[in-house]
């Protein structure tokens, strides 16, 4: 991505080029009839434009359906430069674009191939899937009055978290985004976030995602867990070949923060867990490396079953 540039496009002159990227992936590529690709829409939307070293290879439309409503249509990636982050970029700069402009509704209908590339993003689906130029698509739309899917997708991925209700939401929206694994590190799985059922919902979704998908938790208060926790400590025996708790030994080597890793990439982090203290950040590979070789070291060498959890495991 370091050579892409993307600008918003005009449409008198840049029609050709945003035709010939949009004829070579809807109507030669996925049988799109021509006469259903072009519109009466094309020269009051507004179009954006990517290019890599000067040649385009991608672009969207947002088109203004109504006061503060925007639909996002027409994204499309010529087929050698998908997979290289063009679609969820020129995503973004749409949906920047329509809030900038006032945006209460921003929608789309996805192809059902794409929708999980949009849920990433924050778009929820909405209804049942129905048919559109000969496939299948999905009515999703974006919260408009949601901070958290605002600051996603504007770039802002570090956002500040002081109270549960933050930590919950921020850890279901990473949890939906993840699909492999998922590291818990926690003083003691305090029961305001980790006993609510739409966070143990999340951990099951993701533990069930992938055949390969592995959920690690790291406890260092045994003390009353099945009591604080009891939700998803019933969830670890129902999964207990994903789901795995160990319990730190009263010496480590170093004091261990507690955290959330999701993909080894998004990170929830507590720099105080007794006063809630700490940010939800969706791009911390770096971050997250370091804390998770911690997180493997005390795994292996500081940490164990405990017997009273046992049972778990049998």
């Amino acid at each position: 991505m370091s050579n892409i540039i993307i600008r918003q496009a005009n449409w008198p002159e840049d029609k050709d080029t945003l035709r010939a990227i949009r004829k070579t992936v809807f109507v030669i590529e996925q049988g799109v009839p021509e006469e259903q690709e072009w519109d009466e829409f094309e020269e009051s939307s507004t179009h954006f434009l990517a290019s890599e070293n000067e040649f385009a290879c991608a672009c969207v439309r947002v088109l203004q359906s109504a006061p503060h409503e925007f639909k996002i249509t027409r994204l499309a990636v010529l087929e050698e430069k998908r997979k290289q982050g063009l679609a969820s970029a020129l995503l973004q700069h749409a949906v920047c674009y329509a809030l900038n402009q006032g945006a209460k509704r921003i929608y789309m209908h996805a192809q059902s191939s794409a929708i999980s590339l949009y849920k990433k993003w924050a778009f929820r689906s909405v209804g049942q899937r129905f048919e559109e130029a000969g496939i299948e698509h999905q009515l999703m739309e974006f919260d408009c009055q949601c901070s958290l899917s605002i600051a996603l997708i504007s770039g802002a991925l570090v956002q500040r978290l002081n109270y549960p209700r933050q930590y919950i939401r921020h850890f279901q929206t990473m949890a939906e985004q993840s699909r492999l694994s998922l590291h818990i590190i926690s003083d003691t799985l305090r029961s305001d976030i980790f006993s609510d059922t739409k966070l143990v919902d999340a951990i099951s979704a993701l533990a069930r995602r992938d055949r390969h998908s592995e959920i690690k938790i790291l406890v260092k208060d045994k003390k009353n867990l099945h009591e604080r926790a009891g939700q998803l400590i019933r969830l670890c025996r129902r999964l207990n070949s994903k789901i795995s708790i160990q319990v730190l030994n009263d010496k480590q080597d170093e004091p261990l923060q507690s955290f959330c890793i999701f993909d080894r990439e998004k990170l929830l982090f507590f720099n105080d867990e007794a006063s809630l203290a700490g940010f939800a950040c969706y791009q911390s590979k770096a971050e997250c490396k370091d804390l998770l070789e911690k997180f493997q070291h005390a795994w292996d060498h500081q940490s164990s079953i405990d017997p009273n959890m046992a049972q778990l495991y049998l």
